[in-house]
């Protein structure tokens, strides 16, 4: 792994789901901002390892943090992509007007990998 750079591996328990991952970090990142739940507008949660076909993640999220009923959430099921093409969809919800403040989160949660 120091060939490619990769300076730190962590590794999901058996148990724990990709919305397990996002939730921790999605409350992380709340309390460092200080932002209030009802404030934000959209959720968007880019992944290729969703926790489910339906429901969506995004919506499995919004109930687990406690956002707002009225909170846009939904899923990109893509891959390399999916970074640019998230932050590319909040800035035209933030740009037309509709959403104040949103959460973009990225990641995935891989079945064991062996290196």
């Amino acid at each position: 792994m120091r060939n490619i750079g990769i300076e730190m591996r962590r590794i999901a328990s058996e148990w724990q789901c990709f919305s397990d991952l996002a939730f921790n970090a999605a409350e992380f990142l709340l309390e460092s901002l200080a932002w209030k739940r009802e404030e934000i507008d959209a959720l968007i949660v880019v992944t290729q390892s969703p926790d489910y076909l339906a429901p969506a993640t995004a919506i499995i999220l919004q109930d687990r943090l406690g956002l707002s009923l009225t909170t846009v959430a939904f899923d990109v099921n893509l891959g390399c992509s999916g970074y640019p093409f998230g932050i590319n969809l909040l800035g035209s919800m933030i740009s037309a007007g509709g959403v104040k403040k949103g959460l973009l989160l990225v990641g995935d949660r891989c079945a064991s990998l062996r290196v």
